[in-house]
This record gives structure tokens, C-alpha cells and sequence, in this order.
């Protein structure tokens, strides 16, 4: 059992620690940029598959060159200007609302756009995402991340917990070389309802026999703090990214950090 020290406040007798993925362990740019790009690629391809195997579309609505930068603009990633909207969804929203947001943009251009053909999508550029290599090159720790990780082992049990597949939360912590400090992942392809609400937090808990008063919750969006807080968890820390609304998270959080250096790890008083 561990005490955190944060910019003066001690937040004491914390047994578990559940972290946020993106934004939170991850830079969001670095890795989101890349899968945003190569999801609309995807999506083009099917588009144009899908064209030519039926009658030809108008020219005006034709798969072209940028269609792909326009679909990760969508998700909520500027290539052109080298960053993420704060308003998500990526970062922010489950994989599942952002298909359908795809499918409703991509209609309202006049595409036929189905949900298959997103979802398919989605399904390829996990699978290049898939070899470990390709994830390490993506990933950018926020920075003091691994050292705080590694300073945990033994000390403090961690999970993760994210939108993203399972899997890929794994693949993730193992390309870093941190997986050991992990003793449970949770992903939206096992989640029965998706943050904010609290299941996943509270499964969680109730899997690893923690008690939510000795667990501390650390996210960088609002939808990871109303899970963190709606669970019970006794500490709600922010760690800041681009998607931070830094007058919300005021409300919901007990403190905020920009990086893992701000926070010291020491033995717990508490029995």
C-alpha cells in the first residue's frame, strides 16, 4: 500500500491504481494520428471498391485524394495542424460511437457508407496495429510514465482500463516493457457499458478484490474522471493532455498533473 504525494496534498492508503490509456499513459498524437490515417484509408478503399463493383458515383463524390485526412478530421485528429480536438471523439468517445459519427458524416457527404464497411475498417488498421514493433514506434510515454510504473512493482497493484480492445491494451503495456506492472486490462471489446459510467471501474475493483476507498483513478478526460468518481474510487487524479477541460476537471478531480515526475510515491502509514 502506497501514499501519493502530489504538488503538496497526500492522498494516502492507495492499494490500486487504474489507469487511462490515452492521454493518460500515451501521448494521444503520436499514435492516434497514425491509426486515425490509416482508418480512413481503409474506409477509402472499401469506398472505392464498393463503387466500382456497383454503378459509378458522381465524380463530385468519388474517393479521392485528402478523403482520408478529411476522416481523421472527423475522429477528431488535424493532421494538418498536428494536433487532436479536445472535443474527441477520439480520446473521449467509444470506438462505437465513433463509427457511427463516421457513418452519419460520410452519408451527409453522399457516401453509402454502411456500418460494415466501417467496422471492417476499423478491423484492418487494428490489424496492422497488431505486431508490437508497429505499436512501439506509435507510442510516446507521457513523460516520468514508465519510471512512476516501475516504481509501483510490488508496492501497489495497477490495471488498466480503456476503449480500446483488450488486446491492444496488452500489446501496448508489453511494447513499453511495463506489462509486469499490470495486473488486469480492460478494453471496450469487454466492457458491458463504456466510461463515463462506472462499470469497468467497478468490475475492476470487484475482480482484483479492491476497495474503493483505497483506489485511486487516473484519466485525462472528463469521461474518465465521472467513472473514476461515479465508482467510488477514494482518489480522482487528472493527468492533463490536449482533450483536458481543465474547468471541468476542477469539479471532478481531487488533483492534476501534467506529467509523472509531479508525483512522489512513498510507503503508506495506513494499515
Amino acid at each position: 500500500m502506497i501514499d501519493l504525494e502530489i504538488n503538496g496534498a497526500v492522498l494516502e492508503g492507495i492499494d490500486l491504481i487504474i489507469f487511462d490509456k490515452d492521454g493518460t499513459l500515451f501521448q494521444l498524437y503520436p499514435y492516434w494520428s497514425r491509426m486515425a490515417l490509416l482508418r480512413g484509408r481503409c474506409i477509402c478503399r472499401a469506398l472505392e471498391e464498393g463503387a466500382s463493383a456497383a454503378r459509378p458515383r458522381p465524380a463530385c463524390i468519388q474517393p479521392g485524394p485528402g478523403l482520408a485526412e478529411w476522416i481523421a478530421l472527423q475522429m477528431g485528429v488535424d493532421l494538418a495542424g498536428g494536433r487532436i480536438n479536445p472535443r474527441g471523439p477520439i480520446g473521449i468517445e467509444s470506438r462505437q460511437n465513433i463509427q457511427a459519427l463516421l457513418k452519419r458524416r460520410l452519408m451527409e457527404k453522399g457516401y453509402a457508407a454502411d456500418l460494415d464497411v466501417i467496422r471492417k475498417a476499423f478491423r484492418q488498421a487494428d490489424t496492422y496495429f497488431s505486431r508490437e514493433e508497429r505499436i512501439a514506434e506509435s507510442h510516446v510515454p507521457v513523460a516520468g510514465m514508465t519510471g512512476f510504473l516501475m516504481s509501483l512493482k510490488g508496492r501497489c497493484r495497477c490495471a488498466m482500463l480503456s476503449h480500446d480492445t483488450t488486446k491492444k491494451l496488452e500489446l501496448s503495456a508489453r511494447s513499453q516493457g511495463i506489462a509486469e506492472c499490470f495486473q488486469m486490462y480492460l478494453g471496450g471489446d469487454r466492457s458491458a457499458f463504456p466510461k463515463p459510467h462506472p462499470w469497468g471501474a467497478q468490475e475492476i475493483m470487484a475482480r482484483l478484490g479492491a476497495r474503493p476507498e483505497r483506489t485511486a483513478f487516473l484519466g485525462d478526460s472528463i469521461n474518465d474522471l465521472k467513472c473514476g468518481r461515479d465508482a467510488g474510487c477514494g482518489h480522482v487524479v487528472a493527468v492533463l493532455s490536449e482533450i483536458s477541460d481543465i474547468e471541468e476537471i476542477g469539479a471532478l478531480a481531487d488533483v492534476a498533473v501534467r506529467d509523472y515526475r509531479e508525483i512522489k510515491v512513498q510507503r503508506s502509514v495506513i494499515c
